[in-house]
């Protein structure tokens, strides 16, 4: 991949055009409305939890802000179960936010499978088609196989004492089929929402990454980056974004800013969602 200089960065956000502004603010709203919708159908359906979306929209938005600086996936995990530890018990919490997760997980890996054809436009992608195959329908395959064994991987030792309830929690919401169709509907959606919002804020900084090429690039970026392996996903994003586009002779420098862009705009929207409320309170104090 091509060398990235901060200047050329810099200049990069300098380059913004303003008629952009209001389709990334649309998206970010979206994209933050479907996660905070899942996560409350996950739990007053599966669990029979009644947190509300005000408690819960900021519960994702300390979230959001915190997990910028934590493992990712593991961090953000952790953080959403904190606000909301007098509103239930912390282990059904986690058990929600397990199959919130996983099933954002499936309809990650089920969006990259679908975008698979995408690739053949693009010679140049062609030899990761095969491993992002592999690993996209062998993961929902895994899925499936964990929730089909539920009742059986208790026997192991160890494991089966993690692998059997979460399995059995993921087995009842996929049978229930309005909520199994509602958690990977508003999945999908928030995924694509995501996708959307890379290349809207290529467009609002100046540079036009692709519609097509941005739906089989960002997907793959987003599930590496939430591997508990680097620090709010940051520079993991970056590199698979940056990557992909140098491939297909596009401009490094302009997927850097959108990927970096991505990542400052969704902790931005966490901590207004935060500071919101708490500055209304303050004001009725007042």
């Amino acid at each position: 991949a091509a060398a990235i200089g901060i200047d050329s960065l810099l200049r990069q956000f300098g380059r913004v055009e303003w008629t952009w502004l209001g389709g990334t603010l649309t998206l970010l709203i979206l994209r933050y409305a479907l996660m905070v919708a899942r996560w409350d159908l996950v739990l007053r359906k599966a669990f029979g939890l009644h947190i509300g979306l005000r408690r819960l929209a900021l519960a994702f938005g300390l979230g959001e802000v915190l997990s910028a600086s934590l493992p990712g996936f593991v961090g953000l995990n952790a953080i959403r179960n904190l606000p909301l530890a007098r509103q239930a018990p912390v282990g059904t919490i986690l058990r929600a936010v397990m199959v919130d997760r996983v099933f954002g997980l499936a309809a990650l890996l089920f969006l990259i499978a679908v975008a698979l054809p995408g690739f053949e436009s693009e010679p140049a992608l062609m030899p990761d088609m095969l491993v992002l195959g592999l690993v996209s329908i062998g993961g929902l395959i895994a899925l499936a196989v964990l929730m089909l064994g539920a009742d059986h991987w208790g026997a192991l030792p160890h494991l089966g004492r993690i692998a059997a309830p979460v399995a059995r929690d993921l087995r009842a919401a996929w049978t229930d089929l309005p909520l199994s169709f509602g958690v990977i509907a508003t999945g999908l959606a928030k995924h694509l929402a995501s996708v959307a919002l890379v290349w809207c804020m290529g467009r609002l900084l100046g540079a036009d990454l692709g519609v097509m090429d941005s739906l089989c690039i960002v997907p793959p970026a987003l599930l590496i980056s939430a591997l508990p392996v680097s620090i709010g996903g940051w520079g993991l994003r970056e590199a698979v974004i940056v990557l992909g586009f140098t491939v297909i002779g596009g401009d490094a420098t302009a997927a850097a800013a959108a990927s970096i862009g991505y990542g400052i705009a969704v902790a931005l929207a966490g901590a207004t969602i935060i500071a919101v409320p708490w500055l209304l309170e303050r004001r009725r104090a007042r």
